[in-house]
């Protein structure tokens, strides 16, 4: 009986032993199995909207200057004045220039009459050609004297070239200036621009894109039209390209330069396009390929592609090797072989943190 007992005991715990093995098996196959992302291969929208911050700033601010020196007698603004295109803003006294130019008139005058003799003389074959050239090279040198002198004597103004905002003053009346010292700086804000960061992807779009349209919140201002004004020659530091969009500036338009903008570009897309994440692709042999998924037996293919170039920063265009609705691996790529077995990581819920119930 004791024999018996202990042969039954041992039975009990090959079996027990052999259950425990199984179980361990299969549990180590099911830590196996790997977790995936899943996409669906898509089509672009017949439309695409896309948003950039950018700033507003001035299209235009210049430093005005006299092309002459002298003491100021008049500076007729002041910072914030607002001018308009042909206003006096500042004169310098001219009193030595108008001096200057009546010496050069009466030099004017003297030898212009006596070029018209000299010019008869000639035409009657009075005089050689050499003494006619000496006069008339010092009628010439006369006559450039004298315009200049006139010149010098209107440039004692300084005539705004444009309607604008005094933005800065840099000298005050009575003060002496130099030819090229600045005055003041003129802000023209009757167009603005709105300067906004571009990624390389997306310049060649932009130069197509249907509408452009700004934002601006601190000014109320919703989906204004507004045009593209330049594209940036070269990246920035960022390695962004720097692009300006510009609009009409207006009394209604409550918009400031240094405030925050938005631009959103319409694009249209002309032909609709197969697109998938680029985290889905990876290198074989030289070869373009992404993981085909099976829903029925929950298993991956290799399948060889051909891609275009990025419809967008995270999106790649595909032009054969896939159709609408292929279900792709989009996540750990390179870690996966052919034929073998993955799940779908669920999508998260409220109540399913991390997906994995």
């Amino acid at each position: 009986m004791k024999k018996q007992g202990t042969l039954f005991i041992l039975f009990i715990m090959g079996i027990t032993l052999m259950v425990s093995s199984c179980k361990n098996e299969n549990q180590e196959l099911k830590e196996k199995v790997k977790y995936v992302k899943i996409a669906e291969v898509n089509s672009s929208a017949d439309h695409e909207k896309i948003n950039f911050n950018g700033y507003v700033k001035e299209k235009k601010i210049t430093s005005l200057s006299f092309r002459v020196g002298g003491p100021i007698v008049k500076l007729n603004v002041e910072t914030g004045d607002y001018v308009q295109k042909g206003n006096v803003i500042a004169e310098i006294d001219p009193r030595d220039y108008k001096l200057q130019l009546k010496s050069t008139e009466a030099q004017y005058e003297q030898i212009k009459g006596e070029y018209a003799r000299y010019q008869q003389l000639f035409d009657n074959d009075k005089i050689p050609a050499n003494s006619y050239e000496k006069i008339k090279s010092g009628f010439q040198m006369a006559e450039i004297a004298y315009n200049n002198a006139k010149n010098q004597l209107k440039d004692t103004k300084l005539i705004a070239p444009y309607s604008g905002y005094v933005f800065e003053k840099f000298i005050e009346n009575h003060q002496t200036t130099g030819a090229g010292q600045p005055i003041i700086s003129l802000l023209d804000l009757s167009e603005l621009e709105v300067v906004v960061s571009v990624p390389e992807n997306q310049i060649s779009r932009l130069r197509t894109s249907n509408s452009a349209l700004l934002d601006v919140a601190n000014a109320g201002i919703v989906k204004m039209p507004i045009q593209l004004f330049s594209i940036g020659e070269k990246t920035q530091k960022n390695g962004m390209y720097e692009v300006k969009y510009i609009f009409e500036n207006s009394e209604d338009i409550l918009v400031s330069p240094g405030m925050t903008a938005e631009v959103n570009i319409n694009f249209q897309n002309e032909q609709q396009a197969l697109t998938i994440p680029s985290s889905s692709l990876f290198y074989k042999d030289g070869k373009t390929c992404v993981w085909i998924y099976n829903h029925s037996n929950q298993t991956i293919k290799q399948k060889e592609i051909k891609v275009q170039g990025y419809y967008s920063e995270t999106l790649m265009i595909v032009l054969d090797g896939l159709t609408k609705g292929d279900s792709i691996v989009t996540t750990g790529v390179s870690y996966l072989s052919n034929g073998e077995k993955v799940e779908s990581i669920k999508k998260s819920t409220k109540t399913n943190i991390g997906g994995l119930l």
